[in-house]
């Protein structure tokens, strides 16, 4: 069990002070025990049902990182079970959630299917899922997002945020909801095939991550878990991993992906949970953002040709490539149409011309500056507005919109996507009900700077930037109570540097770089030297805590945002 009574150094015991994460409350949110979901054995009967009837399979997944990792556990895992299933690749570029357009593009593709198992999506996909019922289809629905009022036109359903009091809590992602199912079928059922579906719990570690589920409790252990099969995998071969059966299939995909991101020098050492959401998550993300097949990933994992898996795995990097510069080239053509007040319904509603896949990118990047909820469309045709929208944790904007029954929106509180039929008239009056809750619901005053530590020259400070062996042991400290995450922050320091520091410009003035001591640095990204310089002036250099190693030399190194 994590505890403050073995800690290596005197920082990490304050930084649990200061955050009250005393000895009972790391017990309660480290504890991996949970209840079943609910209607968890009627799901496995339903398959069992499926298996025994020789029945085919359709899998309809989401088409963000969690999707993917729970259409390729779905997948993976219901054949392994000898269930015969196809996964089925949605277009992103009609937004979110499962259409009846979707339902007959998977009867075409495969004229046997007799049931389809959503995954990551379909609780409030009302149309979709009757649809399918008429057609005769078993309807099978597994998710973690909020249901709407709407009954849900399914056989069954398992979903934690539809049914709470059975699970006990909301904080699982979608893949990790199908992996279970999928573990308790095989405990149940063929319990030969445990060990085969446990591997695939690296898959819903991935999407835990990415979909930045709270690491408390279950998320912990199976985040844990699943770096550490990650490693294993990362060092295997895929040959030796493709052992002709699918989770076999699934598994070597994954160990060429990273050796498509080290080839192209994506992937930082050792693999850790910044890997899953700095890099996994941006790179399947951006097929969405492009508007691009989300076949391109699947097939890194279905395929069953190695060589296709390379050539999926490369195009997906490249996608990722030409992701960052779409986005970057669409943030300035934002941000000047703010600056010459083109935009009539700012801050609150955005309208702009890019791809569906990166209006959320473009949306959090205006929250995040404004503080404020926002909505970031595009006119598809004219009076059909679609996009996504943001909002501050203070304010749960999805609910909100859904209450006052202003188009419709599907995802989480505050990150999700949006469409509405309306007017211009009907943008401004949207914009000024945004505006009215807004200043309703937002904090009187905004908190105050946080941190955990501060790290200065003086004695006023909670260390010293000559402290480095300290810094050494509160490094092995903060491995110990890894993974970090949503709800469980990296430390962070603040740091006062006095205005005597020298500044040093890196990359030609897109970084800046000082040096607090001998082997301890600071360094801002993004940042210029004058602006460095007045937030350390402000005391407003937040950072968090490595270890730099470059040419054989070690530092530690604060990287640090100007807030």
């Amino acid at each position: 069990m994590l505890s403050d009574n073995t800690c290596e150094s005197h920082l990490m015991p304050l930084v649990l002070q200061r955050r009250g994460w005393d000895n009972t409350w790391l017990a309660t949110h480290t504890d991996p025990h949970h209840q079943d979901l609910g209607s968890l054995d009627e799901m496995c009967q339903q398959l069992k049902n499926l298996h025994d009837q020789k029945k085919f399979l359709v899998v309809l997944p989401d088409f963000d990182t969690d999707g993917v990792m729970a259409g390729v556990i779905g997948w993976a895992g219901l054949n392994q079970l000898g269930i015969p299933t196809a996964l089925y690749a949605p277009h992103p570029e009609n937004g979110y959630g499962i259409t009846i357009d979707d339902i007959q593009c998977a009867e075409q593709q495969w004229p046997q299917v007799s049931a389809f198992i959503t995954c990551d999506v379909g609780i409030t996909c009302h149309e979709a899922l009757a649809y399918a019922q008429q057609q005769g289809k078993t309807v099978l629905v597994t998710d973690h997002h909020e249901p709407d009022a709407s009954p849900i036109e399914a056989d069954c359903v398992v979903d934690p945020s539809a049914d709470k009091e059975s699970y006990g809590w909301d904080g699982i992602c979608g893949a990790h909801v199908f992996w279970q199912i999928l573990q308790r079928y095989a405990c149940l059922y063929i319990p030969s095939q445990v060990e085969a579906i446990e591997k695939l719990r690296v898959f819903a570690g991935i999407a835990t991550i990415s979909d930045m589920m709270p690491l408390w409790k279950e998320n912990r252990l199976l985040v844990q878990q699943s770096i550490a099969d990650s490693q294993k995998i990362m060092s295997a071969s895929p040959e030796s991993l493709f052992d002709n059966t699918p989770v076999g299939a699934a598994l070597s995909g994954l160990c060429i992906l990273y050796q498509a991101f080290l080839k192209n020098g994506l992937l930082r050492l050792p693999l850790d949970e910044q890997t899953y959401g700095w890099t996994i998550a941006p790179a399947i993300n951006s097929l969405k953002r492009l508007e691009k097949p989300l076949g391109i990933v699947q097939l890194i994992f279905t395929s069953p040709y190695i060589s296709d898996k390379y050539s999926y795995a490369n195009e997906l990097t490249q996608t990722s490539s030409d992701r960052k510069t779409l986005v970057s080239q669409k943030t300035a053509l934002l941000e000047a149409s703010l600056k010459n007040h083109q935009q009539p319904f700012a801050p609150y509603i955005l309208i702009v011309d890019a791809p569906s896949g990166i209006l959320g990118l473009l949306a959090n990047t205006i929250m995040s500056d404004t503080k404020l909820p926002v909505l970031v469309l595009r006119e598809i045709k004219p009076g059909y507005y679609t996009g996504s929208g943001r909002s501050p944790q203070w304010f749960d904007f999805l609910t909100w919109l859904r209450e006052e029954h202003l188009g419709e929106a599907a995802g989480h509180a505050q990150a999700f996507g949006y469409h509405v039929e309306c007017s211009h008239n009907d943008l401004q009056i949207l914009c000024d009900h945004i505006h009215s809750i807004a200043q309703q619901m937002k904090p009187t005053a905004l908190p105050e700077l946080e941190f955990d530590y501060s790290v200065g020259t003086t004695q006023t400070s909670d260390a010293l930037v000559t402290d480095v062996t300290d810094f050494q042991a509160f490094l092995h400290d903060c491995d110990r109570f890894a993974p970090w995450g949503e709800n469980w922050p990296k430390p962070v320091a603040r740091l006062d540097i006095p205005d005597s520091a020298s500044w040093v410009e890196m990359s030609h003035g897109r970084h800046a770089k000082c040096r607090l001591s001998d082997h301890v640095e600071a360094v801002l990204w993004n940042t210029s030297v004058a602006t460095a310089q007045n937030a350390a002036a402000n005391h407003h250099l937040l950072a968090t805590m490595a270890l730099n190693e470059w040419n054989g030399n070690r530092t530690i190194q604060f990287t640090g945002t100007v807030k």
